[in-house]
């Protein structure tokens, strides 16, 4: 009987964390100023993942945005079309994407740069299209100059999701208004990121 008591209160511990935790995303969603449009484009069924679309600058009120749609989800595949955005956002995006062990995806003729790029580092497979690019550079001021706050903030979140040192390196190493690409197999995991690459058709679920 007392077990059946524990339980019952640590369910409603959790219940009132998650109301809570979804009222500051709806709060924070509200307030966004701009924002990526993050849509639901093929709902999960038994047998196939969720899609998920991330499109356009990642902005303060994302990562609320991306709790609220993917919230009920068990199993999606996460894509991305991005120019980059705030990294406070990308790296909280990208750690659900990880904590829920969803799949990220660039398809065919896409990018993904910059914190999008952070982003898409979360999936647990990663994946990138034909002709599609993923691409990284140090992180910035507002002035333009590269942050140490923001690359303490993007070095701890590597380390976080596992991946080797050299890594931070490949990532950190161009100027604010710099890239390094990832287009091949080959060239990730010769910087330590493992992905598979193959055609990818838009909003394909993959599992």
């Amino acid at each position: 009987m007392r077990q059946g008591v524990v339980r019952a209160a640590s369910w409603a511990v959790t219940m009132r964390a998650l109301s809570r935790r979804l009222a500051l995303a709806a709060l924070l969603a509200a307030n966004a100023a701009q924002a990526a449009n993050i849509v639901i484009e093929k709902p999960e069924t038994p047998t196939s993942p969720a899609v998920v679309s991330v499109a356009g600058r990642v902005d303060s009120g994302d990562y609320a945005a991306f709790i609220l749609v993917t919230q009920h989800m068990k199993n999606a595949t996460i894509y991305f079309y991005s120019e980059g955005g705030e990294i406070a956002d990308a790296v909280l995006i990208g750690q659900l994407i990880r904590e829920k062990r969803f799949n990220t995806a660039v398809a065919d003729q896409e990018t993904c740069w910059s914190a999008c790029a952070l982003a898409w580092l979360g999936g647990a497979k990663r994946f990138l299209g034909n002709s599609a690019a993923v691409g990284f550079h140090a992180p910035h001021d507002k002035t333009g100059q590269r942050s140490a706050h923001g690359e303490a903030t993007v070095s701890a979140y590597l380390k976080e999701m596992g991946l080797p040192d050299r890594v931070a390196i490949y990532v950190l190493e161009p100027g604010p208004k710099e890239l390094n690409f990832l287009m091949s197999e080959t060239d990730a995991r010769a910087h330590g990121i493992e992905l598979t690459k193959l055609p990818i058709r838009e909003f394909v679920p993959l599992p």
